[in-house]
C-alpha cells in the first residue's frame, strides 16, 4: 500500500499538497490534482480520493448562534420539530432558524 508521504516524495511535493489534492481541498490547481490523483490510482493508493472541485454532500448549516454540521441540524430538526421551518433551504435563501 502506498501512502500520501510516499506520493509526495515521488512527485517532489509536500505532504500537505498531496493531502489537499487527494481531498479536493486547499489551494491546488486542477493540473496538480490530476497529477497526484493519477499517480495515486496507478500505484494502488487505497485512501479516499475526492475529485478536484467537488464539495462534500453534507454541508454545514447556519443556525442562530453559529454553524452546526448537517447531521447535528437533522437531529435538532427531528428532536425539536423544525422539519417545516424552511431552514434546509438556508443556503439558497440565507435564512436562519
Amino acid at each position: 500500500m502506498i501512502s500520501q508521504r510516499t506520493i509526495a516524495q515521488a512527485l517532489g511535493l509536500t505532504h500537505a499538497s498531496v493531502s489537499n489534492a487527494l481531498n479536493g481541498s486547499g489551494r491546488t490547481s486542477r493540473e496538480l490534482s490530476e497529477t497526484v490523483i493519477g499517480y495515486a490510482r496507478t500505484h494502488g493508493y487505497s485512501g479516499h480520493i475526492r475529485a478536484y472541485g467537488s464539495t462534500p454532500s453534507k454541508l454545514p448549516v447556519q443556525v442562530a448562534g453559529g454553524v452546526v454540521s448537517r447531521a447535528t441540524f437533522e437531529w435538532m430538526a427531528e428532536a425539536l420539530g423544525w422539519s417545516d421551518c424552511g431552514a434546509f433551504e438556508s443556503r439558497a435563501r440565507k435564512e436562519t432558524v
